[in-house]
């Protein structure tokens, strides 16, 4: 049984009732409990050593064992302490049900605090070799292995780790650790002691097969420095009659030769002395193009060649002669496309030295293994890169046609057993000298980028104007409503000086004559008293008179005050307001065609005036049952015609002012004032026409 020791523990130590409520202390008691689905619920409180501290995103994992000294339990605090390999740990909590032996028969609790205790002696580390990497009984146990060292590199995916490639006696080990050394990247192909924690990988690739963890800085020691023995490796040779998987039982394998062109740092052509093309990826910086060097590396076919990787090189000791290539001018639609313009990769000019010429249309400087420009062909990108010359592409700017002369590489992956056709990942052209790049015709100075910030320009400035325009808009509306408001306030004070002046003319003309003609029939009055009781009578009957005339006039201001009739837009309205309070049961047509707007104020007030009285005449003195107003403006001239129906009066005896009687002359004033003319038609029983001809003098408000 696997666990048999455990069992013969539970049953030596009398821990089979482990319902109780009794806080578990030792890993057996812990792990009896569990296998047995002991009640939730249990605390326990175990004392051990860490052994390692691996990272998952969220949670931290301490491995521990006890003082039985068997694998131990892999806790999950919530809350952990700074915790190292080699610290000894007070780690309590509850057991939960989600936890349990996993599917290896080890133990998963879930620890909920640890108090460091102390530091325990260094560890043991059992000797292995990569025979013994799969024995489960060293799950988790502290390891030595010995090795080469054949390559390192950051995880791409979780960088974290840095992942160990061992090469332990023909068999491949994978470790893992949190720290960079970088220090051991100079020491690849050297021969190493690693030690660690065996288990599976805690990174992001849980799918992974089973790794050396690595735990401190000093864990790896190099027991041999890189030696030249890796480049007694056999050459690659001829392998058209190698089957694929012959290729790749290869193993390690040398090649020498010229480089022709290196891409992302770590990959690069060689044409070697036989005149075969290599691929080879480095684990190491790429020498520089053109350089003679020694490569040995892991053989790899995509099915076109014998490629190299995971391969180190170093300058060749006997040097090929230079030869000259022959530079072709193609296109790029020659080495991506058929006659029939599908898409097809022309592998003859692989590695071959090409010309192209096209247009710039970007250059990426800010790309992570070099600068390289998109060339446009014809109706095709090409890419051109310029890892081993960067400063080739700084003589390139977007727009400018150049001649571009470099190797052409296409990137093909390699074959593997589920990859039956490797696919070309890129096409490009590699150049190795600013040379390389010639300069054919610079962009025009009148570029399409150029117009589009003339055409933004122009739109701001449109912008700007319309802004600038819809603002003099508004400012011009906000001082034209500003003079309107100051043109109808000096109007209104000018109309309340008109009036005010009509109203002092009127009071003057009138009631100021009047008062001072009563003023004399009273004296007369006085006079004649004591002579001529008549006269005396007589004078005094025309004094009271004349006070009527003054109290209906002052009347008759008081209400023309009080009046809107001038602010009618009708004329025929306005009279009719006026005359109202006047016409009593009387029938009154009113027809005057006579546009207010071509009316003074003035002019309307004296109309108004001379109408109120001629009615007033009518329906008072003449018992007019209907009365007839017309009128008409022409030519500047007012025309009004005041007729009625009633009993008339002689216009040769009719009394006038100095007999009492005021209203027609009154009227006859005011029409002189306007130079204007006025006619009286009556006869006793026969009604009366009266005629009144004024001059109109336009308003200033509505001309």
């Amino acid at each position: 049984m696997k666990y048999g020791w455990l069992v013969l523990a539970f049953a030596l130590c009398g821990t089979l009732s482990a319902e109780t409520n009794d806080v578990i202390h030792s890993i057996a008691e812990l792990v009896q409990v569990i296998s047995r689905k002991g009640a939730p619920g249990r605390k326990f409180a175990i004392e051990g050593t860490v052994y390692s501290v691996p990272i998952k995103p969220k949670v931290a994992f301490f491995i521990v064992r006890d003082g039985y000294g068997v694998p131990l339990v892999d806790f999950r605090p919530n809350d952990a302490p700074s915790i190292s390999p080699g610290d000894r740990i007070l780690a309590s909590g509850t057991i939960d049900p989600r936890h349990g032996l996993d599917q290896e028969g080890y133990v998963n609790a879930n620890c909920r605090k640890a108090v460091v205790l102390g530091q325990d002696p260094p560890t043991r580390h059992i000797p292995i070799t990569a025979n013994d990497i799969d024995r489960k009984e060293l799950r988790l146990r502290p390891i030595r292995i010995v090795g080469t060292l054949v390559d390192m590199r950051v995880d791409d995916i979780d960088p974290n780790f840095t992942i160990f490639v061992l090469d332990c006696s023909n068999r491949i080990v994978y470790a893992e650790s949190r720290t960079p050394h970088e220090n051991l990247r100079q020491q690849i192909g050297a021969m190493v002691s690693m030690e660690g924690i065996l288990g599976n990988s805690y990174g992001l690739r849980i799918h992974s097969r089973m790794f050396i963890s690595v735990q401190k800085d000093n864990a790896i020691k190099i027991l041999k420095p890189p030696s030249n023995d890796w480049f007694q490796a056999p050459g690659i040779g001829a392998a058209d009659e190698l089957s694929l998987e012959a290729v790749i039982a290869l193993g390690r394998r040398k090649a020498s030769g010229r480089v022709l062109a290196v891409w992302n740092d770590d990959t690069m052509l060689l044409r070697t002395s036989s005149n075969n093309l290599v691929k080879v990826n480095l684990i190491v910086s790429p020498p520089s193009v053109g350089a003679h060097v020694d490569v040995v590396g892991i053989a790899e076919t995509d099915l076109f060649h014998i490629n190299l990787s995971h391969a180190i090189w170093r300058e060749a000791n006997n040097t090929m002669p230079q030869m000259e290539e022959s530079t072709h001018d193609i296109s790029t639609a020659d080495i991506i496309e058929d006659a029939m313009g599908r898409r097809k990769f022309n592998m003859t000019w692989h590695g071959r030295r090409i010309r192209l010429r096209g247009k710039v249309r970007d250059v990426l400087s800010g790309m992570r293994h070099g600068p390289r420009v998109l060339l446009e062909d014809g109706r095709h990108m090409a890419t051109i890169d310029c890892n081993a010359a960067p400063s080739a592409a700084e003589k390139m700017s977007v727009g400018c046609i150049v001649s571009v002369t470099g190797v052409c590489v296409m990137d093909t992956e390699n074959w593997n057993h589920h990859s039956m056709l490797p696919k070309v990942t890129e096409m490009f052209l590699s150049v190795s000298s600013p040379d390389d790049i010639k300069i054919l015709a610079h962009p025009p100075w009148w570029t399409p980028f150029k117009l589009m910030v003339v055409i933004g320009v122009l739109l701001l400035l449109l912008v700007a104007f319309l802004i600038w325009n819809a603002s003099l808009r508004i400012l011009s509306e906000r001082r034209g409503r500003e003079m309107y408001r100051s043109q109808i306030a000096q109007a209104k004070a000018e109309m309340k000086t008109d009036e005010r002046t009509r109203l002092a003319a009127e009071l003057h003309d009138h009631l100021a004559q009047n008062l001072t003609a009563i003023s004399y029939q009273i004296a007369a009055a006085e006079r004649s008293r004591t002579v001529d009781t008549a006269a005396s009578a007589h004078h005094l009957d025309t004094a009271s008179r004349m006070l009527g005339s003054c109290r209906t006039e002052l009347r008759r201001c008081l209400w023309d005050l009080r009046s809107d009739a001038l602010d009618e837009a009708d004329v025929n309205l306005a009279i009719r307001k006026s005359i109202e309070p006047i016409a009593g049961n009387a029938n009154v047509h009113v027809e005057v065609n006579a546009p207010r707007a071509k009316l003074s104020d003035s002019s309307l007030h004296a109309t108004l005036s001379i109408i109120r009285e001629l009615a007033a005449n009518a329906v008072n003195h003449g018992q007019a049952k209907n009365l007839r107003i017309t009128g008409e403006l022409a030519h500047g001239t007012l025309q009004l015609s005041v007729t009625d129906d009633g009993c008339g009066f002689d216009t040769e005896k009719a009394p006038g002012m100095d007999e009492g009687h005021f209203g027609l002359g009154g009227v006859r004033e005011r029409v002189r004032r306007h130079n204007g003319e006025m006619s009286i038609e009556s006869a006793p029983g026969k009604g009366t026409s009266i005629s009144v001809t004024l001059n109109s003098q336009p308003s200033p408000l509505n001309s």
